[in-house]
């Protein structure tokens, strides 16, 4: 099992409306896909007041040819969705975790 996980800081005047958007919008067409079998969002918890606000979108895939798969066939149409209503708003970035037995 693998989770893709896509960690997004948001500056804090999109915030609410980008979550939305993406709880809304953009994760259930990535659902839709096929490609995962889960998904869960998580906001990350700062002491300090922050400018931006960042969460982590986490998705578990059951292989790396399906992720790879999803990562060249949709990755890039969703990217492209939030960079056209979101850019310079936000920073984003991937890793991928494998499931310790």
């Amino acid at each position: 099992m693998l989770l893709y996980n896509i960690t997004i800081s948001l500056d804090n005047e999109i915030c609410e409306e980008c979550i939305l958007w993406l709880k809304t919008d953009i994760i259930p067409l990535i659902m839709q896909t096929g490609y995962f079998t889960s998904f869960q969002m998580w906001k990350l918890l700062l002491a300090e007041e922050q400018e931006n606000t960042t969460y982590a979108l986490q998705f578990q895939c059951e292989n790396p040819a399906l992720l790879n798969d999803y990562l060249k066939k949709w990755a890039p149409t969703f990217q492209a969705k939030i960079d056209e209503k979101y850019k310079d708003k936000y920073v984003i970035f991937r890793t991928l975790l494998e499931e310790v037995k």
